[in-house]
């Protein structure tokens, strides 16, 4: 029963068919359906830059201001960076007025500080309102890559959108009878995680791990505090049912982490290890999301061809068989 045709039932008064609070909701309600059922249509695109990325850093220690200005400044000097976000996790500190000092002046519109106003490592995944790239560079403050590389890896996340590519790969395993997992360094494929330490990604994974997301897995993560990045890559993979993508630079990569970061705590590792399986276990109902994965994708290079020389060859041969 509709109020604008309360004649067709011939009431004389209207007042006891007419409950101003519930037809407001159900007016509401309508209205929110209608909105999801026809979305609005056209060329809306919210990152329309498809020709350059975005920067997404977080910090915490004041202490790295010196050395993490550098690496802005060094990423500034790529025409394919549109902007660097900088997330600041330390909620008690101002911004130190430092960053800006290794950084050119006509640069500063590209360079975006985002103070948070309580530490979680949750916040490096937020979606931000002056993002305008379809593409996201996620990284540590303690890693240093060449920017050949870093536009390469670009080039390649364009080829694979879906995927989570980047520098760091990682294998796990996840049995669901026993609940256990493993979690551990690889020197060759396969693997099923990349890292957030260095990796590109689609815009929208911001807002589906942020927004979507179970929200007690945030809770999980700020428990724990170790586990941001693998959460991540679940929410990809199952996002997506795509693998992740390894690029194996030409340079090798700078990890200031390797002697003070968190990984170099005996307990790590199997922290790790736990934190796959009580996700697997508790939020994806015992269904792996992760995709094993062979591929590495390197910079194309001319092969070497030698003129056949049948010795040579006779010689690789006794070799082998030795």
């Amino acid at each position: 029963m509709k109020p604008w045709n309360f004649h067709l039932y011939n009431e004389t008064d209207w007042r006891k068919q007419f409950e101003a609070v519930p037809f407001y909701y159900w007016r509401r309600l309508n209205n929110d359906l209608n909105s999801f059922l026809n979305p609005v249509k056209g060329d809306v695109n919210q990152f329309p830059i498809q020709d350059q990325f975005s920067v997404m850093i977080s910090t915490y220690n004041p202490e790295r201001i010196e050395h993490l200005s550098l690496i802005i400044h060094h990423l500034l000097k790529s025409k394919k960076v549109h902007t660097v976000f900088v997330t600041w996790h330390n909620p008690s500190l101002d911004i130190p007025s430092s960053l800006y000092e290794a950084i050119d002046q006509q640069d500063y519109h590209r360079l975006k500080i985002l103070k948070q106003s309580y530490d979680s490592l949750n916040n490096r995944f937020n979606p931000v309102d002056e993002l305008k790239t379809d593409a996201v560079y996620i990284m540590d403050d303690d890693i240093f890559i060449d920017l050949k590389d870093l536009e390469f890896t670009f080039k390649v996340w364009k080829s694979h959108k879906d995927s989570v590519v980047g520098h760091f790969p990682r294998l796990h395993t996840y049995n669901p009878t026993t609940q256990q997992a493993t979690y551990k360094l690889i020197g060759k494929a396969p693997y099923t995680i990349v890292l957030t330490k260095s990796m590109f990604i689609h815009s929208d994974y911001l807002f589906a791990y942020t927004c979507v997301l179970e929200p007690k897995l945030h809770e999980y993560v700020d428990n724990e505090l170790n586990c941001e990045d693998l959460g991540f890559a679940m929410m990809a993979s199952g996002l997506s049912h795509t693998a992740p993508t390894y690029v194996r630079p030409s340079k090798p990569l700078e990890d200031f982490g390797l002697t003070q970061g968190i990984s170099t705590n005996n307990k790590h590792m199997p922290s790790r290890a736990i934190c796959v399986s009580d996700f697997i276990t508790q939020y994806w109902s015992q269904k792996d999301p992760l995709i094993k994965s062979y591929d590495t994708v390197i910079r194309f290079a001319k092969p070497e061809i030698l003129v056949g020389n049948w010795t040579r060859v006779e010689n690789i041969i006794v070799n082998e068989q030795l």
